[in-house]
C-alpha cells in the first residue's frame, strides 16, 4: 500500500528576502508588514529548501535541515501538505543592495484642508505640491526593488487627494503594508470606513487633535474640534487603533488634564504628546508664545501622579519624557536602553521620511532645514540607491562619538552614556545636527527620570 505522501508548504503570508546587511530575511505580511524575521545561513536554506517542494520525509533532505524545518512548523511559518506546492513568484527569494529598513513614511501630498500654524511642511500653502499618479506607482515600484514591505502615509492631509485610494490598491496588490494612517479626521466618515471594510484595510489611524477647547486656535478651521474628536469615536466603535497625537504650547497647556479625560473617554491606544516644534509654519508664527521644557515637564508629572491614580487606563507617549502602556510598564525615551545604540537616531535608521516631492530625509521634523536643502530624491537615485551609500545613509551613520567630537559639551556631560537626544530639535532651533537638544538636557539635568520613578514605582 502506498504511502501517504506529506510535503512542507511556506505559508502564504512570508516571503524569501534579503538585503544588504542582512542577507538572509523573511518577510511576514500576516503582521501587516511589521515584522521581519532574520535568518543564519542554515536556517535559510533549510527553509528555502524545505519549502521548494521537497517531501517531508525524503532521505534526501538533510537531517539538520530537517530539525530546522519542524521547528519552522512548530513556529507557524511552514505547514504540511499532502501536495507538492512550489514558491509563488513573490515568495521567491530577492535580494536587494539596499540596507534594511523597517519602513518609510511617505508623503503622498503636500495638501491640506486646515491651516495648522505648526505643521511642519507648510501644508496650508502646500509648500511640496503633489506628484501624480505615474511617479507615485513608479516609488512604489522602487519600494519593492528595495524589499520595503510597509509603509505609513501621511501628507499634508493624505486623504484629500482624489487618487488616494488608487494608491492604497497599488500598494496592497504590490504587498506593502500601510501600517499607519497621520490624518487630521476631518474627512473621516461611514463612506471612508466602508472602504476599508471592503479592502480589509486596517491601519493604526493617527489623529492629531490639540487640546480641549483649543484645537482650532493651532488648525484654523471652525468646526475642526469636533470633526478629530467625532473620527476618533466613529474609528473606536468600528474597531480600529487609533492613536491621538497632541502638541503643546503656552496657548493650550492649561487644556492638558481636561484633555487626558477626553482620551480616557474616547478609549484610545495611545495618546502621544509634545512640545511645538520650531520648525516650518512654526518659525513663522506670529502669536506664539514660548512654553519652558521645565513647565512642560511639570505639568507631565502631574498628568502621571493622575495616570498612575486612574490605573494606567491608556497608553501614554510622551516626548522625550516617558511612553507607558495600560499593563503599567514604562520606559523612557531619553535614556539609552540596557545595549545602548551605537548610532545617533535609530528612528531614523527604521523610519525614513519621503517627502511629497520625492526628496528623502531621516525624518519629518527635519523638514525645512539644512537637511532638506541637501537631500536626494527619488529621481535622481532610486530607493535601492539612496539606501545603500548616499547623503542619507551618510547622515544616520552618525554615531554618539561623531555627537562627543563635534559637541565637547555633550562629550564632557556626566549623562553622555546614558542620554538618548533628538537631531531634529537641535536642527530646528539652531541648524546645528550635532547640537545640544535641549529637551534630553532639561530631562537629565532636571533629574526628572528620579522624580518620575518616585511616583511610578
Amino acid at each position: 500500500m502506498e504511502r501517504n505522501k506529506k510535503y512542507y508548504h511556506l505559508k502564504n503570508q512570508f516571503a524569501l528576502r534579503g538585503w544588504e546587511n542582512e542577507p538572509y530575511g523573511l518577510t511576514d505580511i500576516g503582521s501587516q508588514g511589521r515584522n521581519r524575521l532574520m535568518l543564519s545561513k542554515e536556517q535559510f536554506y533549510a527553509l528555502e529548501l524545505a519549502a521548494s517542494g521537497v517531501e517531508a520525509d525524503s532521505p534526501f533532505f538533510p537531517r539538520r535541515y530537517r530539525r530546522l524545518a519542524e521547528k519552522a512548523v512548530e513556529l507557524g511559518i511552514l505547514e504540511y501538505s499532502g501536495e507538492k506546492t512550489m514558491l509563488s513568484s513573490w515568495q521567491r527569494y530577492h535580494k536587494t543592495s539596499a540596507r534594511y529598513i523597517h519602513s518609510v513614511l511617505w508623503s503622498i501630498t503636500g495638501k491640506c484642508n486646515l491651516r495648522c500654524r505648526h505643521c511642519y511642511v507648510c501644508s496650508g500653502e502646500n509648500k511640496y505640491g503633489e506628484l501624480p499618479l505615474e511617479k507615485c506607482e513608479e516609488i512604489i515600484e522602487q519600494m519593492v526593488e528595495a524589499n520595503i514591505s510597509a509603509v505609513a502615509l501621511t501628507g499634508g492631509e493624505p486623504l484629500v487627494r482624489k487618487d488616494f485610494w488608487t494608491i492604497v490598491d497599488m500598494l496592497l496588490k504590490r504587498k506593502i503594508h500601510i501600517i499607519n494612517l497621520f490624518t487630521n479626521g476631518m474627512l473621516i466618515d461611514d463612506e471612508f470606513v466602508e472602504q476599508c471594510r471592503v479592502r480589509e484595510f486596517n491601519p493604526i489611524f493617527l489623529i492629531s487633535f490639540d487640546g480641549v477647547g483649543c484645537h482650532e486656535w493651532l488648525r484654523r478651521v471652525e468646526g475642526s474640534e469636533k470633526k478629530a474628536i467625532d473620527a476618533v469615536r466613529l474609528l473606536k466603535k468600528e474597531g480600529y487603533r487609533v492613536i491621538v497625537t497632541t502638541v503643546f504650547h503656552e496657548n493650550n497647556i492649561d487644556s492638558l488634564f481636561a484633555t487626558y479625560e477626553l482620551m480616557k473617554e474616547l478609549d484610545v491606544d495611545m495618546w502621544k504628546l509634545g512640545p511645538v516644534m520650531d520648525a516650518g509654519n512654526w518659525k513663522k508664527e506670529e502669536n506664539k508664545r514660548k512654553l519652558s521644557t521645565e513647565v512642560l515637564f511639570d505639568n507631565y508629572l502631574q498628568l502621571l501622579s493622575l495616570y498612575k491614580k486612574d490605573e494606567y487606563p491608556i497608553g501614554i507617549g510622551i516626548m522625550g519624557f516617558y511612553f507607558g502602556y495600560k499593563d503599567g510598564s514604562w520606559k523612557l525615551p531619553s535614556e539609552q536602553g540596557e545595549n545602548g545604540s551605537q548610532y545617533l537616531c535609530q528612528s531614523a535608521r527604521r523610519h525614513p521620511y519621503l517627502m511629497a516631492d520625492g526628496r528623502f530625509i531621516p525624518c519629518i521634523a527635519m523638514s525645512g532645514t539644512s537637511v532638506e536643502d541637501e537631500a536626494p530624491d527619488v529621481w535622481e537615485y532610486s530607493l535601492e540607491e539612496l539606501l545603500t551609500n548616499s547623503s542619507y545613509t551618510e547622515l544616520v551613520d552618525k554615531a554618539q562619538e561623531d555627537l562627543f567630537e563635534h559637541n565637547p559639551e555633550c562629550g564632557n556631560c556626566e549623562n553622555r552614556l546614558q542620554c538618548k537626544s533628538c537631531r531634529a530639535n537641535p536642527l530646528c532651533s539652531a541648524n546645528d545636527y550635532f547640537g545640544k537638544d535641549a529637551i534630553a538636557c532639561t530631562f537629565w539635568q532636571g533629574h526628572y527620570k528620579e522624580k518620575i520613578e518616585r511616583i511610578l514605582e
